[in-house]
């Protein structure tokens, strides 16, 4: 390939992203659309669990599921409820955030699940519905940018069915909190097949060979990244620390 870009992560919690693209043109030919932030595939990304029923044994928010030999922290669950929130950990002994890898929607149909708290569950995932990320909302906050003069660099949200640019970016600079830059959200960007709506994508135009770009995005989180919902563990029969792992918000 002409053009290639290589992406970094250098900051994901549940509120923010931080991500460093760089590329350099071998011989000619742009960068076609390509990743440079999964919404999906980011730390602390919700996925909603369909349960094959209600379980006799409440989920306590904040334990760890283990299930298809993947670990989910709960971050959201009502009593009677046959689905449940969870978001990629560790281990069943560490909640440290991990992002969903590429590819993986969570564990498949008729899988046992396990709770940290509630112990070997009366029900497993759904016996016919996968896993379904919660649908993301981001905004990009700030910018770097340095692209060789001669081509640009475009900047857009993927949305499936309709798309949003973001930015057209040449030469160099620094748009953020500094000089007034307002976040620009998802606008018009629409259609979440395959869970895309709120992945962020970069192309060029123009290139030729030598050519290169470096380029740093933040990016702000809105729903679908959420932290456990502690306080909602007096209506599950559990104390809003009885998770165990000594985090409380």
């Amino acid at each position: 390939m002409a053009y290639t870009v290589s992406t970094q992560t250098l900051v994901d919690t549940n509120s923010k992203a931080v991500v460093h693209v760089d590329g350099e043109c071998s011989s000619s030919g742009d960068v076609s659309a390509t990743n440079i932030f999964d919404s999906s595939h980011s730390k602390y990304s919700l996925l909603t669990l369909t349960l094959s029923g209600a379980p006799t044994t409440n989920f306590c928010i904040g334990e760890v599921l283990t299930c298809d030999s993947q670990f989910l922290r709960v971050q959201d669950y009502t009593s009677g409820g046959t689905t449940v929130v969870v978001y990629r950990v560790t281990s069943a002994t560490d909640v440290t955030p991990l992002a969903f890898a590429a590819g993986n929607s969570g564990p498949t149909t008729s899988e046992a699940i396990v709770g940290s708290v509630s112990g070997t569950s009366s029900v497993t995932t759904h016996s016919s519905t996968t896993g379904a990320f919660v649908q993301k909302s981001v905004s990009v906050t700030s910018i770097r940018w340095s692209v060789s003069s001669g081509h640009s660099a475009k900047l857009f949200y993927n949305g499936g069915t309709a798309d949003q640019d973001i930015c057209y970016l040449t030469g160099g600079g620094v748009w953020d909190s500094t000089n007034h830059f307002i976040p620009v959200g998802m606008g018009s960007a629409a259609g979440d097949a395959g869970s895309v709506l709120g992945d962020i994508q970069i192309v060029t135009v123009g290139a030729a060979d030598k050519d290169t770009l470096t380029i740093q995005v933040g990016i702000q989180k809105g729903a679908g990244y959420e932290q456990p919902l502690f306080a909602k563990n007096s209506t599950l029969g559990y104390g809003p620390n009885e998770h165990g792992f000594g985090d409380y918000y």
